[in-house]
């Protein structure tokens, strides 16, 4: 579960995120208190779980009763996500994590987590001798492969995306999203930047696959959270998640 305090709810560092059996054994055990492990802040667990538990009911030592259809988070479905981009839409990359923390706050208490996967992690070091490798992975296991662009395509970026696409001609999944910066390019552009950004549009063109255009990272925000909203609102494709 998504910690709520300031920092975690602001961007100022990491989002940290408690494991919900460790809260429900804590209640279970007489502790009410919580302490963020990034900002050390100390959260009430009561609050953080009223809309769980049935806390008129609690005694210490009993276990705790769960509110009329409500499913522990653990049980209910994990999305995958893997967000691909080169390295000068870092600061929109950033924005993406914290928002889709937030949007983790909302979708807990219907059992859906959003799991994050950024290069920057660096999560996946160490699987693999080539280090491209250990990423690729993450992409052949990935729900939702979102992809970045604005005036170069890298060559690790465009392999992730043949992985996944090869994945979705296969079984139509993972979900693929394409998100392109639209605002004036760069002056003094190489060549090979800018071959890589026109090759990559005119396969798409070819491909009939339209990517969402954004002119600042509002904008971008918004289109991301609005294709949430419709992953999670589609019966078909958290099903193909077989209840993880």
């Amino acid at each position: 579960m998504p910690c709520p305090c300031e920092g975690c709810s602001t961007g100022k560092h990491k989002q940290y995120y408690f494991k919900f059996e460790y809260l429900k054994r804590r209640l279970e055990n007489g502790r009410s208190i919580v302490e963020c492990e990034e900002s050390l802040e100390e959260i009430d667990l009561l609050k953080l779980l009223e809309n769980n538990f049935v806390f008129e009911r609690i005694q210490k030592g009993q276990p705790l009763q769960l509110k009329e259809g409500i499913n522990e988070p653990n049980k209910g479905h994990t999305i995958k996500i893997f967000l691909a981009s080169s390295a000068e839409l870092a600061p929109e990359r950033e924005k993406i994590e914290i928002a889709i923390n937030r949007k983790n706050k909302e979708l807990h208490e219907r059992g859906i987590f959003l799991h994050l996967a950024l290069w920057e992690d660096g999560q996946c070091i160490g699987k693999s001798f080539r280090s491209q490798d250990n990423y690729n992975e993450e992409v052949a296991a990935c729900d939702v492969f979102a992809l970045l662009f604005f005036s170069r395509l890298g060559k690790f970026s465009k392999e992730e995306f043949d992985i996944a696409k090869g994945r979705f001609d296969g079984d139509e999944h993972p979900r693929i999203l394409i998100f392109q910066k639209d605002v004036d390019l760069p002056k003094g552009m190489s060549r090979r930047d800018a071959d890589s950004l026109f090759d990559f549009k005119d396969y798409l063109s070819e491909k009939a696959h339209f990517p969402f255009m954004f002119g600042n990272t509002d904008a971008l925000l918004r289109s991301v959270e609005a294709c949430v909203d419709g992953l999670v609102a589609d019966e078909g494709f958290l099903g193909k998640l077989g209840g993880r």
